[in-house]
């Protein structure tokens, strides 16, 4: 393996990856809402990120014109929601957690060529997957922190299902390809929304 994360092939196998985030992002998007309604219908429990719903109705109490009102809070939230909150979470809930696992698996000297360029391999080791699994949930959890405490009836599904295909993306192409698809993915919600 090439684990010297500034080489030119390491320098284009980070860059392949962030035409691969944004496909994954899109495709995500065309799954999201079917998927959030099964798991609605199925559990009979709201399925959304919590903490930007109790944000996005603090922002705009009834009887205030929804439209208008949310409008202006995607434009006053784009650069956290779009920038900022995916270089964040991937940082906490990916790149952290693929560099623990390098260190457990014994490879601390090719954890960063790893975090920057993946591990080129595309099957999962075992200390992957179990750490795919505590991360993915750690970060759909963190979407159900609100003003009033953690929501415990709110199931945040399509964090689930992403952060699953952010730590495959983080684990096998590097960190451009999922900073990339959570900005990308972020992106196409906000204007979904408007």
């Amino acid at each position: 393996m090439d684990t010297e994360p500034f080489s030119r092939r390491a320098f284009l196998r980070a860059a392949a990856g962030i035409p691969a985030g944004a496909v994954v992002a899109v495709g995500l998007g065309f799954v999201d809402e079917p998927f959030t309604e099964a798991v609605a219908n199925v559990t009979h429990h709201p399925v959304r990120n919590a903490g930007i719903h109790e944000q996005v109705n603090e922002a705009c109490p009834p009887p205030v014109d929804q439209t208008a009102c949310l409008d202006k809070y995607i434009e006053h939230e784009q650069t956290n929601t779009v920038i900022k909150a995916p270089l964040v979470e991937e940082s906490l809930f990916r790149i952290a957690p693929s560099a623990v696992a390098d260190w457990l698996a014994g490879d601390g000297d090719e954890a960063l060529a790893n975090i920057v360029h993946g591990t080129e391999s595309f099957a999962f080791t075992r200390r992957e997957i179990a750490m795919g699994i505590v991360s993915t949930i750690a970060f759909g959890a963190s979407h159900n922190i609100t003003g009033k405490g953690f929501d415990t009836d709110t199931i945040p599904a399509n964090q689930l299902l992403g952060g699953a295909i952010l730590w495959c993306l983080q684990r096998k192409f590097g960190f451009l390809s999922n900073t990339t698809a959570h900005a990308a993915y972020n992106y196409l919600v906000m204007k979904r929304a408007v």
